[in-house]
């Protein structure tokens, strides 16, 4: 094998080994464009000092090359927008307790604590179906709770095919609904924070110190929805409410971009 065939070869192993890697960076920096053109730009710089081409005619190419990717990629994410923009879109309004509900013998009466989510999708009819929570508690001393289907407050209206509130595990949103995922409940009689679990007949006693709570919320269709908070579980020292949020309760936690990043240093 010549020089010229074992630097083609070098170079092609070299591109192929960056290609993954520069990909999957500059990709959770929300720049793909960029890191595809810049592995192009370095196999074209590789080509060129192979075959001895000029300066000016690699320098030519791989401008060409970076406008036909930039071009590509930005068909590509305005043709992704269009199938995308019409989906639920599910969003986070806040934290409420609805009041107490009646369980089953052993936990008799319990104070609720929900979030409540909407799908804010009125551009068009489309129903966020087959609505899930994944909740992972950790406490302060490393305890760790995780709940695989959270379970729903589901609330119909008086006018509905079947009215009143049930506990279900998943549940299906239409445009501008609102519904709760239960976070928490308080047992009346002995005041203990607890966590339902399985279909709200059996549960998980939270020990009181602070415990942060990560919520993921999906659909059959649109972005999921995360949401990270907390609240700490007082002493029992006879009575009253045992549990206080953290300020602000909870919040949106948005996809880490470059674009989001500067933000932050910028509001900083």
């Amino acid at each position: 094998m010549d020089n010229r065939a074992k630097a083609l070869w070098g170079g092609y192993r070299q591109v192929r080994a960056a290609w993954g890697l520069l990909l999957d960076i500059l990709d959770l920096c929300g720049i793909r464009t960029v890191a595809t053109a810049l592995i192009v730009g370095i196999g074209t710089a590789i080509y060129a000092r192979v075959s001895r081409l000029a300066a000016v005619e690699w320098f030519v190419l791989a401008l060409v090359a970076f406008v036909a990717i930039c071009l590509a990629s930005f068909l590509l994410q305005k043709r992704a927008a269009l199938k995308s923009q019409h989906e639920p879109i599910l969003d986070y309004e806040g934290l409420y307790c609805p009041g107490r509900r009646a369980f089953a013998v052993p936990l008799n009466a319990c104070a609720l604590q929900v979030l409540k989510i909407k799908n804010q999708q009125v551009a068009v009819r489309n129903v966020a179906r087959n609505v899930k929570a994944t909740v992972d508690y950790v406490h302060a001393g490393g305890e760790k709770l995780h709940v695989e289907n959270a379970l729903w407050e589901n609330i119909n209206p008086r006018h509905s095919s079947s009215p009143g509130t049930s506990i279900i595990p998943s549940l299906s949103l239409a445009g501008d609904e609102s519904q709760g995922v239960i976070i928490s409940v308080q047992q009346d009689k002995s005041g203990k924070t607890l966590v339902l679990t399985g279909d709200g007949s059996t549960y998980e006693e939270l020990p009181e110190g602070h415990w942060s709570a990560a919520l993921k919320i999906t659909a059959d269709t649109g972005r999921p929805l995360t949401l990270s908070g907390g609240f700490t579980v007082l002493p029992d020292i006879g009575g009253g409410m045992r549990l206080v949020f953290d300020t602000p309760a909870f919040q949106v936690e948005r996809p880490w971009s470059l674009r989001n990043w500067r933000g932050s240093i910028v509001a900083s």
